[in-house]
């Protein structure tokens, strides 16, 4: 599994009033995606876990977080999955320190230098190489990934990277895709960094980022989740979607141009309701080019923004009043 940009400690931000039961399953939500990965790596009998930076939303690693991460891992070590780490700039390695050990079966690879690790499988014979660096401080300018230089044998080489892929920065690792499909003998890049699922290049070498297993506000819209990947050999590799976000982000448009029998703010908040009526009727989809699977997944719930857009005389209205107030006026008429 190819996860990362956890985020333990950050809350998903909402706007106005909010019941207790809602309160809580948005404070919970970025937990329970984390568990849907370890179930998922229980369930697979992945080989290991890939965890590609920013595992912490800050520095000063969360307690909560720390204790929570600490034993999800153990589900995995007594499975005998192994879980590889790298930190990303917002949780350098730096000097700090976790509150609570991390299991065994967790390597974290360091900042000095690019480290290499091999899976082995019960008989000792190594099936993959796993190659990577953490974050030392918050920004890394160096191009880390040109020390990437695994051996040239017939193992599949897995390199982690936490990168933005922008070739000008000065904080992200600087590089560009065509620059990582130019390092000799990497065949599946796992990045980390960018919060949408994205495929950078499909073939070998494979190059893409599972994005944020949680998406924590309406700038991390859609579904959210994690990758299965399968080698079977270097060149040949099957990707599939794992869903794994309870709440669902989504920004759905209302026309209300010369829309008859629209008077006042009930009549477009009655509109809002009946819209809400086919968001659960539609599966939530993401946009890539890869088969998505869960066994039935279906998320808790979904924080909508609704943007009003068309000519009408109710328009001077939405300008004036609170929109805050008018959210939680619509929260009311739901409930």
């Amino acid at each position: 599994i190819h996860t990362g940009d956890l985020h333990l400690g950050s809350p998903l931000k909402t706007v106005g009033k909010i019941s207790d039961r809602l309160q809580k399953s948005l404070m919970d939500s970025s937990y329970k995606a984390i568990e849907k990965i370890i179930k998922a790596a229980v369930e697979y009998h992945v080989d290991f876990v890939l965890m590609c930076g920013d595992i912490y939303d800050d520095e000063a690693r969360s307690i909560r977080g720390n204790r929570f991460f600490s034993d999800q891992l153990e589900i995995l070590e007594k499975e005998n999955i192994p879980v590889f780490i790298i930190y990303g700039n917002h949780d350098p390695i730096g000097e700090n320190v976790d509150f609570f050990k991390l299991p065994r079966n967790v390597t974290v690879l360091g900042a000095e230098d690019v480290e290499m690790h091999e899976v082995c499988d019960a008989s000792g014979r190594p099936k993959a190489r796993i190659l990577g660096q953490s974050y030392g401080s918050p920004s890394e300018s160096k191009k880390i990934h040109r020390n990437y230089k695994p051996p040239v044998d017939d193992l599949v080489n897995i390199a982690m990277l936490h990168t933005g892929l922008d070739p000008g920065s000065n904080a992200y690792v600087p590089c560009s895709p065509q620059e990582l499909k130019e390092q000799s003998d990497i065949h599946y890049w796992a990045l980390g960094h960018i919060h949408s699922p994205t495929m950078v290049s499909d073939r070998s070498p494979v190059i893409s980022y599972p994005g944020i297993p949680q998406g924590r506000d309406v700038g991390e819209k859609g579904l959210k989740g994690c990758f299965l990947v399968e080698f079977t050999s270097p060149d040949d590799i099957q990707m599939k979607f794992i869903p794994t976000s309870p709440v669902i982000w989504m920004v759905r448009e209302i026309s209300i141009e010369n829309k008859q029998g629209l008077e006042n703010m009930d009549h477009l908040m009655d509109l809002m309701i009946e819209d809400s009526r086919g968001i659960f009727d539609t599966p939530p989809g993401v946009p890539l080019d890869c088969p998505i699977i869960g066994n039935g997944y279906k998320p808790e719930g979904y924080v909508v923004r609704w943007e009003i857009c068309g000519r009408h005389p109710i328009h001077d209205s939405l300008i004036s009043d609170n929109q805050l107030e008018i959210a939680e006026a619509l929260v009311d008429k739901m409930n």
